[in-house]
């Protein structure tokens, strides 16, 4: 397990979590733990909506001492985007009926696309994290004046997140330690 203490913590009423800044401050690591220690934490990832997570954006707590305790863990996941993409609309994108012409030419006829996929690496370890082709490395924050510490000890399954500006571009679950 990895300690360290960060200063952004996270709370509602179904969840703690804390968020972790990489360096420059434009990427950063987010845990969520679910209350309730017998949850399925399938469900709860699922339970999650946009508006839930934004709002827990909004009332994240600053300069609060956040004990945490974080596994060390390697994911793995290759999502087909096919289907995901049709349902939000881009039929076309993938019929031939797209006109792609903007983006090149071919002898053999015009362009279209066969198929979308998503593949994702996390690897986080005492040394950083790696996330597709990307490293980050950590920093260590203070506080001006002590407050009381919360804890986070992600010692079962959790929910975690790799946010750009708040914004996730992975989001991922650990269900076994």
């Amino acid at each position: 397990m990895l300690h360290s203490t960060e200063d952004i913590y996270l709370e509602n009423a179904e969840l703690t979590g804390f968020i972790k800044p990489y360096r420059y401050h434009e990427f950063s690591f987010a845990a969520l733990l679910p209350r309730d220690e017998n949850a399925d934490i399938q469900a709860f990832a699922e339970s999650l909506s946009g508006e839930e997570f934004l709002s827990l954006l909004e009332t994240q707590e600053y300069g609060s001492i956040v004990d945490v305790l974080l596994p060390e863990f390697t994911s793995e996941c290759s999502l087909g985007l096919t289907d995901p993409l049709h349902e939000l609309g881009l039929r076309n994108f993938f019929d031939g009926k797209a006109d792609l012409s903007a983006m090149g030419h071919s002898a053999l006829g015009e362009l279209s696309m066969a198929g979308a996929l998503q593949r994702t690496y996390i690897k986080l370890d005492r040394t950083g994290t790696e996330a597709a082709a990307v490293t980050a490395m950590t920093g260590a924050a203070t506080d001006i004046e002590p407050v009381q510490p919360k804890e986070v000890h992600l010692t079962r399954p959790f929910v975690y997140m790799i946010l750009h500006r708040d914004i996730p571009v992975f989001i991922g679950i650990v269900s076994s330690l």
